[in-house]
């Protein structure tokens, strides 16, 4: 059907999303269109991870399939992905790799937060490698000098009941709450003075540029991939050592007890992220169509 499609309308530009089945026959569909995929996992977190490590006889049929799976991948125009981090493992084993990150989608005409109010946010899926383990143990430390502010987590999953265990053993239920998501998330993002992410590891990481474009400072672990390209340390927001949550409690704590710093930051945050508003976004896509159809790279 989608051979069908594409030799009746002779489009010029035909974007698989990895990993939907048509990536695996797409390629070879000799219409006149430039074939491209979009790959929002990153390469730890794709099944092509098993090439960066050490072979195993026992994995020989593993392996042959990610190689099959990488030669069909190498035959695109162009393989997008989203981080320039998450892109240098990429070009070790592809050479038409591309950065393009992902676009801020919300409501950026909202009021800015005031950040006055004794409260924290943060945002994602009740999985491991978001790492909301870590977080409730950071906050714990966190309570000790503050008890009066509170985290408000949005976000579902198949981790919710250890979770609110956890929580529960830490004496944390009043001072930590999960919500489900809300589809107004930027108002949440603005009720708060302070965004956490303390995920173990990150496509992009969306929900940080969302909470920055709305001018709430933030605290991230320095995962892979994305914090490190959203966040200039000490400029619009704090970097930490993946999983120390000790630091990571100090630094959110830096920001509860310094509400000119929280101010610094934010305005910071303001200005950094305006790269990824969707304008910005889309010429860069528009500049990659133009490049290949007009055949101005190779």
């Amino acid at each position: 059907m989608v051979e069908k499609f594409l030799y009746k309308n002779q489009v010029d530009i035909c974007i698989s999303t990895v990993l939907g089945a048509e990536y695996k026959f797409l390629y070879k569909i000799k219409d006149k269109s430039k074939k491209i995929l979009e790959f929002h996992l990153n390469f730890e977190n794709s099944p092509l991870n098993i090439l960066t490590q050490p072979f195993k006889i026992s994995r020989i049929k593993s392996v042959l399939q990610i190689k099959n799976l990488q030669y069909k991948m190498s035959q695109y125009k162009r393989i997008v992905v989203l981080s320039n981090g998450d892109a240098e493992t990429w070009k070790i084993f592809f050479s038409n790799i591309i950065v393009i990150g992902n676009p801020l989608t919300i409501d950026l005409n909202c009021p800015k937060a005031l950040l006055t109010n004794k409260t924290a946010i943060a945002v994602g899926r009740l999985e491991k490698e978001k790492g909301f383990d870590l977080l409730i143990d950071a906050w714990k430390i966190v309570k000790e000098k503050h008890p009066e502010w509170i985290l408000n987590i949005f976000g579902e999953g198949s981790l919710h009941d250890s979770i609110r265990k956890q929580i529960d053993d830490l004496n944390l239920a009043d001072n930590i709450f999960l919500k489900k998501p809300v589809s107004n998330i930027a108002e949440k993002y603005i009720e708060s003075s302070i965004f956490i992410l303390s995920s173990r590891n990150e496509g992009f990481g969306l929900v940080l540029l969302e909470a920055l474009a709305l001018g709430i400072p933030a605290v991230s672990f320095n995962c892979k991939f994305g914090p490190e390209e959203l966040i200039e340390d000490t400029q619009n927001g704090f970097l930490v050592e993946l999983g120390n949550t000790e630091i990571l409690a100090k630094k959110i704590i830096t920001l509860i007890e310094n509400e000119n710093v929280r101010k610094n930051l934010s305005e910071h945050a303001l200005i950094t992220t305006k790269k990824y508003e969707i304008s910005n976004i889309m010429m860069k896509w528009d500049e990659l169509f133009q490049s290949l159809v007009n055949k101005t790279e190779a």
